[in-house]
């Protein structure tokens, strides 16, 4: 099978910050594709993708050049003249072109960065293509960003300038620049694919997003033709023929609610029963401003059983001497009920009370539980649901803390620090949403959360010292804390 164009990530808005001595050089359709994370062996993953994106001549662009950044430590740079080393300590690297056609050079190639030396490099494949002259349109392969998340959603932003002059040194002018170029990894989100094969067969994918604004998703479901490159099953639009069964769409989501979806697939008397599936779900932004998909795939062998219990919220909060939990399950199966557990510092967990299941029979139906606990403590409370199957066995979510009685707390709250065990919190003292990056020594971007509400909880992280980074999204104020993982 051809590897074929698939944009996983993609432009999702396009601002323009144009400095006095550069003009706009009008990059348009930036989308990344063909997205890949492997494994590191530290925990992180590698980043592989392809980038497309349009952009005029402006008299010729003998030079162009691409930054990208971890989307929260993105600076706004000057562009007088070419950037250096300094200037891009923060970010993943830079993808150089020597876009200039002259004797010996007929087409356009990915070159070191030559205004100054100690510049990271992201490409590591040499896969350039150029089509048009105005303006140009480019498909660059085989970038890599080291250690990013394995999991979640990676958002990058990337700035595309320009240069026609001769001296290639740190004073060479910037003739045009286009800045703060969004991009996402992995957004809408595509979580718990599975089948059924007892009757009748089904498959069941959760669709969400980072965005607490409710956006509309589309998806479509492939069945895979079977062909393997380099031993690995890879998605084709092309070959891979569609088994949509849609029902309703789009789907509205947000990053407070999700939406299950549970949708017929071909039986065992058909071939194509042990086939992968792909399911690819699909947001689109306002016209002009690209699109965004991910991509999830269903294992070919056998049937899976759907998990008990699906819990796709868990929030806790203080009023007084209240804490009120409020959870929400879907697909509920087998299900006994919910241990609530808290824990208070020097304390160990207990068991607090037992809510018992509410489901009256199996399917994604949402269903929304509740407890409200008496809580005098002074300092902080972590709270945990923990939901018990009928044959006994255990499944815990997420933690979630909440502050004393009467506490006035920092900002971010970071607890316990040091952390042992690799797990620790962070808790806000506003309602507000945060993007929140865990940074390690060197300054690499370890974990990226978007539009965290109240608290959130960072599990297996090594041991070594980090700097959290939270960005109000309303203010744009940012506030930072250190802590050590023992």
């Amino acid at each position: 099978m051809k590897k074929l164009f698939l944009p996983l990530l993609a432009l999702l808005c396009l601002g323009l910050n144009n400095t006095a001595n550069a003009q706009p050089c009008n990059v348009s359709n930036a989308t990344i594709s063909n997205v890949t994370r492997v494994a590191d062996g530290g925990g992180t993953c590698t980043l592989k993708f392809d980038l497309d994106f349009t952009v005029d001549n402006n008299g010729g662009s003998k030079i162009i050049v691409v930054h990208l950044w971890p989307a929260l430590v993105y600076p706004t740079l000057p562009y007088a003249n070419a950037t250096n080393a300094a200037e891009l300590t923060t970010s993943y690297g830079t993808i150089t072109i020597d876009n200039e056609i002259r004797a010996g050079h007929p087409a356009p190639t990915y070159m070191a960065y030559p205004f100054e030396a100690g510049v990271t490099n992201l490409v590591t494949v040499p896969t350039l293509i150029r089509t048009g002259v105005s303006p140009y349109n480019f498909h660059l392969s085989g970038i890599t960003i080291p250690g990013v998340s394995c999991t979640n959603v990676i958002a990058i932003k990337g700035d595309v300038w320009a240069t026609n002059a001769g001296a290639l040194n740190t004073n060479a002018n910037v003739h045009c620049v286009t800045q703060n170029i969004n991009l996402v990894a992995g957004d809408p989100t595509l979580s718990q694919p599975f089948k059924t094969c007892a009757n009748p067969r089904m498959i069941n994918f959760i669709v969400g997003t980072t965005s607490a604004t409710a956006i509309q998703v589309t998806y479509k479901i492939y069945r895979d033709d079977n062909f393997f490159s380099s031993g690995q099953p890879v998605f084709n639009p092309l070959l891979d023929v569609e088994v949509t069964n849609p029902g309703t769409m789009p789907l509205t989501v947000s990053s407070s609610t999700n939406a299950p979806v549970t949708t017929s697939f071909v039986g065992n008397a058909t071939p194509g029963e042990n086939s992968e599936y792909w399911v690819v779900a699909t947001f689109t932004p306002p016209p002009g401003q690209g699109s965004s998909s991910s991509l999830a795939k269903i294992t070919a062998a056998g049937c899976s059983s759907p998990l008990p219990v699906k819990l796709v919220s868990f929030n806790a909060s203080r009023s007084g001497s209240n804490v009120l939990l409020k959870w929400e399950t879907v697909s509920e199966e087998n299900n006994a009920g919910f241990i609530v557990q808290r824990k208070i510092a020097g304390e160990n967990w207990r068991e607090i009370a037992f809510v018992p299941s509410e489901a009256t029979n199996s399917g994604a139906q949402k269903i929304a539980y509740q407890h409200s606990d008496i809580n005098n403590a002074k300092g902080i409370t972590q709270y945990r649901i923990v939901q018990k199957d009928i044959d006994g066995k255990l499944s815990y979510s997420e933690v979630r803390p909440v502050k004393g009685q009467g506490q006035v707390l920092q900002l971010m709250s970071v607890f316990p620090n040091p952390a042992q065990g690799g797990n620790f919190s962070i808790l806000f003292s506003t309602e507000d949403a945060y993007d929140v990056q865990l940074m390690d020594g060197s300054g690499r971007a370890i974990k990226q959360h978007m539009s965290v509400k109240g608290s959130k909880t960072f599990s297996s992280i090594l041991k070594g010292q980090y700097l959290i980074i939270a960005d109000n999204k309303q203010t744009g104020e940012r506030t930072t804390q250190k802590i050590i993982v023992q």
